[in-house]
C-alpha cells in the first residue's frame, strides 16, 4: 500500500487533522491533547462545538448501554466511562471560556456535576423529586448561559484575545 500523504503515518488520525473541517480539528484537539490545559482562552463557537458534541457521544453512550448492557454493574460502568471521556474536556474548555470573559474557571466544574447526578439517575432509572431535579437543572445551566456570553475584546490576565478562526494546525505544533 502506498502511503497517500509522504512523511505523515497513514495510520494516525492526527497525520489527517488538516484535511478536517474546523470543528472537528477543534473537537480532536480538546478531546486528544488539551484536556487538561486550564490556561488560556476560548471563544464561545469553541465552547459549544464541545459541549453540542459531548451531549451527542453521551446519548449515543446511553443507547448502546441501552441495547448492550446486560446488567446494572456493566450499564453503570459503560456510562461513568462515557461521562469521563467528555467531562473533564469540557470542564478544561469551560474554564478557558470564562478567562475569555475575565472570570475565575471554578462555574465550569458546576454542569459536569450536574452531568454526573443526571447520568447515575439514568443508570439506576430513579428520578429525585421535583426540587432536587430543579435545583441540578439550575446548577448545570446558569454556568452555561454565563459561558455563552461574549468575551472580553482586549487582553485580559487569562492572556490575549481569542479568534475561533485561526489556523488549528499552529496548535498543534
Amino acid at each position: 500500500m502506498r502511503n497517500p500523504t509522504p512523511g505523515k503515518n497513514p495510520f494516525e488520525l492526527g497525520s489527517y487533522i488538516d484535511r478536517f473541517p474546523l470543528v472537528f480539528q477543534w473537537l480532536y484537539i480538546d478531546l486528544n491533547r488539551d484536556f487538561f490545559k486550564l490556561k488560556g482562552r476560548t471563544g464561545v463557537s469553541r465552547f459549544w462545538a464541545m459541549y453540542i458534541f459531548s451531549f451527542i457521544f453521551l446519548g449515543i453512550v446511553y443507547w448502546i448501554c441501552e441495547k448492550l448492557a446486560t446488567t446494572v454493574i456493566v450499564y453503570f460502568s459503560l456510562l461513568l466511562i462515557g461521562w469521563l471521556y467528555v467531562a473533564i474536556p469540557c470542564a478544561s474548555i469551560g474554564v478557558r471560556r470564562l478567562h475569555d470573559m475575565g472570570k475565575p474557571g471554578f462555574l465550569s466544574v458546576f454542569p459536569q456535576f450536574g452531568t454526573f447526578f443526571m447520568t447515575i439517575c439514568v443508570a439506576f432509572q430513579e428520578i429525585p423529586a421535583l426540587p432536587i431535579t430543579l435545583a441540578v437543572v439550575a446548577m448545570s445551566v446558569i454556568p452555561l448561559i454565563f459561558m455563552s456570553l461574549p468575551g472580553e475584546k482586549k487582553a485580559n490576565k487569562y492572556g490575549n484575545p481569542c479568534n475561533d478562526n485561526v489556523d488549528v494546525l499552529k496548535e498543534l505544533n
